[in-house]
């Protein structure tokens, strides 16, 4: 195995059956890769019984889950230590560690061989943060793997294979459609393709019509002038723009879902700001369209990387809300529009950037 690998070629080496990192640092804004990527090393530490993608998902003696914000990265790298309970391995799994923690590069200088560890990170994760692992990955003992969603021209045929993956042919304007309404969030991609695969029933190919007919009519258009309104932190507009979104029962899922990829972007963006990457650097990580992107680096000179993340959260809140039935879909996305707009910039004055 080499270092610096992408999601892509890790998820590649490990169905392969290629030796493993003694640690994973898995990065980036493609939450849906890096659950893929956990879901490959569960399987290959503990057996293909836990590969499930949850972090809580049963491991038995040999999997333990921790919460960064909760455990010290002294006490996790002091139980990796530990040898694994009638087993080759053990696994070990962090969501959101504190990566300037030092306990870190120490414990990677020599990690416990039949320990491996993965450090989930947020995707805001600033890339000086990075550096310590990087230089781990030099001798071999950690992987810092990169889960970015693929390129905007790469995810029209991202779809199509998804789509023959589940039984379906897609042809290319149809996918185009679907990538147009969805955005770059591969997890909700996924989703909207299986949920197209289950409308079209026994019809081997997938027409344009029944994309638009799954997927609503929701346009990245109207997403920009939505979050437009919200980090200007003017509920008036963030309220009316949402209403020209809705359409029937069930669009209000869809919205969430393309809201939620485009604040994924506003998190990238702003950590990049932060990090004093130039512009021109970070327009491409965003949107291949020069005026999306343009306008997503806009946007995040609105917002605190602080605020970008409590978005996030509140949009996870959002969406178990609407799929648990704690609050109506309407309701839900009101509430979360007004709360998107208590952290606009705009609402309290001053650009951040």
């Amino acid at each position: 195995m080499t270092r610096g690998m992408d999601a892509v070629k890790v998820l590649t080496e490990l169905s392969r059956e290629t030796p493993l990192y003694p640690a994973y640092v898995l990065t980036g804004e493609e939450d849906y890769l890096k659950d893929q990527v956990l879901a490959g090393i569960k399987s290959r530490v503990l057996g293909p019984a836990a590969a499930g993608t949850g972090l809580g998902a049963d491991g038995g003696l040999n999997f333990q889950a921790f919460d960064g914000h909760e455990t010290s990265a002294a006490a996790v790298t002091q139980m990796a230590e530990t040898f694994p309970f009638l087993a080759e391995r053990r696994l070990i799994v962090v969501k959101d560690p504190d990566l300037s923690d030092p306990a870190w590069p120490k414990y990677l200088e020599s990690p416990q061989p039949t320990t491996c560890l993965v450090l989930y990170c947020h995707a805001g994760q600033g890339v000086r943060a990075l550096t310590p692992f990087k230089d781990a990955g030099k001798k071999g003992n950690v992987a810092v793997v990169e889960c970015a969603a693929p390129k905007p021209r790469e995810l029209v045929g991202w779809v199509t294979e998804r789509a023959r993956a589940a039984g379906k042919v897609m042809p290319r304007d149809a996918a185009q459609i679907l990538v147009e309404a969805i955005g770059p969030n591969l997890l909700a991609l996924d989703g909207e393709v299986q949920k197209i695969a289950t409308y079209v029933g026994a019809k081997p190919s997938v027409t344009a019509a029944d994309v638009q007919a799954v997927v609503g009519r929701v346009t990245m258009p109207q997403v920009f002038e939505y979050i437009d309104a919200v980090v200007s932190g003017d509920t008036g507009a963030a309220l009316s723009r949402l209403s020209g979104m809705l359409g029937p029962p069930g669009s209000e899922l869809q919205i969430l879902a393309t809201v939620h990829s485009h604040y994924r972007k506003l998190v990238v963006a702003r950590s990049m700001l932060d990090d004093r990457v130039p512009a021109d650097d970070i327009l491409p990580r965003l949107y291949a369209n020069s005026w999306a992107a343009e306008k997503c680096l806009s946007q995040a000179r609105g917002l605190t990387q602080p605020e970008t993340r409590k978005a996030i959260s509140r949009l996870f809140e959002a969406d178990l809300a609407i799929k648990t039935g704690q609050q109506e879909p309407r309701l839900a996305l009101e509430l979360l529009s007004l709360d998107l707009c208590g952290l606009g910039g705009g609402a309290r004055g001053g650009r951040k950037d």
